[in-house]
């Protein structure tokens, strides 16, 4: 049996934020041995350990499936980059 990999979130935007603006999912919390990212729109993730190395990165355009299994028993940090367009159309 694997030991749970804690991950704590943490989110930031890039661009114009508004009410409409990419939705972040992430369970289960602790995980095992995947991490599941759900968003609703392209986004770009990074898994920071506690001494504030980046461990595992990528892209998120809907859903990903996060392998966490060989990472140490601990608590990481997850930072969400969404780049959010404000578009008016007069």
């Amino acid at each position: 049996m694997s030991t749970p990999v804690t991950v704590t979130i943490e989110a930031s935007f890039d661009g114009v934020i508004e009410a409409q603006a990419s939705i972040v999912k992430v369970y289960p919390n602790p995980a095992n041995d995947v991490l599941n990212i759900v968003t609703t729109g392209n986004v770009e993730y990074q898994l920071i350990n506690s001494v504030g190395q980046v461990v595992m990165s990528g892209n998120v355009d809907g859903s990903a499936r996060i392998n966490v299994s060989g990472l140490n028993s601990g608590v990481y940090f997850l930072k969400v980059n969404a780049d959010i367009q404000k578009v008016v159309i007069k």
